[in-house]
């Protein structure tokens, strides 16, 4: 098929129509429709002027845009994993928190480990037979 001039087979057709504004610009014109010009600087002189008059909400809001919540970091561990397919060492890994050496956060990463590395494999099996399929035609 033929290239057509506006038509893009990869386009989402579901997805957000063309044009269309993204949330924060349009968060960002609302402000400015509110407070004026200053927006954005008014909001948030408003939202702390509440937090000075005791609005927890308020200084909460403040609080989590000066100083972002801290995400959990996994501490790193060593494992005396097994030798075999993925099943037993998935195996090994899920016994090894469910007895308190792992800690539910390392037993997700590790499991999201051997699902790309799984994932990674199937791709590099499958490249071969999808050129040999392809010189056929």
């Amino acid at each position: 098929m033929r290239f057509q001039k506006g038509h893009d087979p990869r386009r989402n057709k579901a997805g957000r129509p063309l044009g269309a504004q993204n949330k924060r610009t349009l968060i960002r014109d609302a402000l400015n429709d509110v407070y004026g010009k200053e927006g954005e600087q008014a909001f948030w002189k408003a939202v702390a002027v509440q937090a000075k008059a005791g609005c927890t909400q308020s200084a909460v809001l403040i609080a989590n845009r000066l100083i972002p919540v801290l995400k959990s970091e996994i501490p790193h561990v060593e494992l005396d994993l097994p030798k075999g397919d993925a099943l037993e060492v998935a195996t090994y890994l899920i016994e090894s928190a469910a007895s308190g050496h792992l800690s539910p956060d390392q037993l997700g990463a590790f499991i999201g480990a051997i699902t790309a590395a799984l994932k990674i494999e199937e791709i590099v099996e499958l490249e071969p037979r999808i050129a040999k399929l392809e010189a056929k035609k």
